[in-house]
């Protein structure tokens, strides 16, 4: 079989929809940006990195060269880059994990790579990889601080105090390792595009139900397991979403069986053909030239230029996705599908959630995309000037768009001056290379 990889694959097209269900969920929780600030802000991740680095084998081609030849190929399939670092940690528990929001890792046990196949391996670095491409390592990342501090609470407040905080905390957490275990669904997924044999998905699947080992891998069969699998198809009692929340409360994995059947039926939906066939949407790059009439700014010291300011403007931002890797699907309808970004424009942010009943708000360095309920897609406004306009009680802080004809709200009036700042030397950037058309107003665009 030859192997396929797929030059920057989004996340959009493989990402399930609970998944997104989930996350939009989290996203709209009264108070969770703040909570999400507050807890990547306490440091825990370069204690992480220590861990890492001073406990576990860092992978590489002079180290452990044949694992690391495996993990290369998978992200090399899914098109990753930079290469998340990879570390190899001594354990008897068959496992493998990612962490970290603003520079992730992928983790295997000894376990797994003594009991898997070198394809099974690749599998699950492949559904680790998946988490990163997919943007899941920052709630991910919450997830495990939030509940290591309130088991630290426990321990040296004492039930009169930690009881309390545990019960207002409850929903929260319960919420939160639901879309945990829908992003698992999600990252199967990726697994299997690594993969590229749903056999060898499914394969994974039961070997994390049953355990591996040689003895165990010679009696295991596929065929049967699958046949499982399909039994709670017709079964309510064993489908009741009740009784599934009861048993994976707080757990951050679904039942392996569920997964595998999860998997078999996107398998057999068709849209696991069309990836493998090169149909796929992809990830937009940093700065978009205008297709086969490329302008004379397209260029990749311009293109990295402008990723330089804007990632500076935007870095304490939450809430604000930044240019290249935005997994979006609303920004392939606005690049591909309707509007089109034209020459020398190149993407600046998206926003979601921050133009009155809008799902999402792109901006580049020359036009405003939102999403206005038109089933055809976006539509979209050139940018001539942006006015700040304050908050208050009544009203959330904004950038007025040319005038009032448009208005974008923003939750804090960190991420409106991000979002001005990001603009303004972007556009800066432009017209130091040249670019004649560099429109003023309050923020000099």
């Amino acid at each position: 079989m030859d192997r396929k990889h797929f030059e920057r694959l989004s996340s959009a097209c493989f990402e399930h929809p609970l998944d997104a269900k989930a996350k939009k969920a989290l996203k709209n929780t009264a108070g969770f940006d703040r909570l999400v600030r507050l807890l990547i802000g306490m440091g825990i991740e370069p204690v992480m990195d220590f861990q890492n680095r001073s406990n576990f084998v860092r992978c590489g081609p002079n180290q452990a060269k044949p694992l690391y030849d495996i993990y290369l190929e998978a992200v090399k399939t899914l098109d990753i880059d930079p290469i998340p670092p990879l570390y190899l940690a001594h354990s008897f528990a068959v496992n493998a994990w990612t962490f970290g929001s603003k520079t992730p890792y992928v983790v295997v046990t000894s376990a797994l790579v003594e009991g898997f196949k070198d394809e099974e391996i690749q599998c699950v670095m492949g559904h680790e990889l998946g988490h990163i491409l997919a943007g899941h390592s920052t709630y991910r990342t919450v997830a495990m601080i939030l509940m290591t501090v309130l088991e630290a609470g426990s321990k040296l407040a004492g039930n009169l105090v930690a009881l309390p905080a545990a019960i207002i905390t409850r929903g929260l957490l319960s919420a939160l390792f639901y879309w945990i275990r829908c992003s698992e669904l999600t990252s199967d997924r990726a697994g299997l595009i690594v993969a590229q044999d749903p056999k060898i998905a499914y394969s994974t699947e039961m070997k994390l139900a049953a355990g591996p080992g040689a003895k165990i891998s010679e009696w295991l069969n596929v065929d049967e397991f699958m046949k499982q699998a399909r039994e709670f198809d017709g079964d309510e009692k064993a489908n009741s979403k009740w009784m599934r929340f009861m048993l994976e409360d707080l757990k951050t994995h679904p039942f392996p069986v569920f997964r595998a059947r999860e998997l078999e039926q996107w398998a057999l939906s068709g849209e696991f053909e069309k990836i493998m066939g090169g149909e796929f949407s992809k990830r937009p790059t940093t700065y978009i030239a205008g297709g086969k009439d490329a302008g004379k700014l397209g260029t990749d010291k311009i293109s990295q230029s402008i990723e330089d300011v804007i990632q500076v403007s935007l870095s304490r931002v939450f809430g604000v996705y930044t240019a290249p890797k935005i997994p979006e699907h609303i920004v392939e309808r606005a690049l591909d599908d309707y509007a089109k970004c034209g020459d020398n424009e190149g993407v600046v942010a998206l926003y979601e959630g921050g133009l009155g009943g809008s799902a999402a708000v792109l901006l580049s360095t020359k036009r405003i995309y939102y999403s206005g309920g038109d089933p055809k897609g976006l539509a979209y406004e050139d940018i001539n000037r942006m006015d700040a306009v304050s908050g208050g009680f009544f009203r959330s802080p904004g950038i007025d768009i040319n005038g009032e004809q448009l208005r974008l709200t923003f939750h804090r009036a960190e991420v409106r001056d991000g979002i001005l700042e990001a603009m303004t030397n972007a556009r800066r950037v432009l017209k130091d290379a040249g670019d004649e058309v560099v429109d003023s107003g309050d923020k000099a665009l």
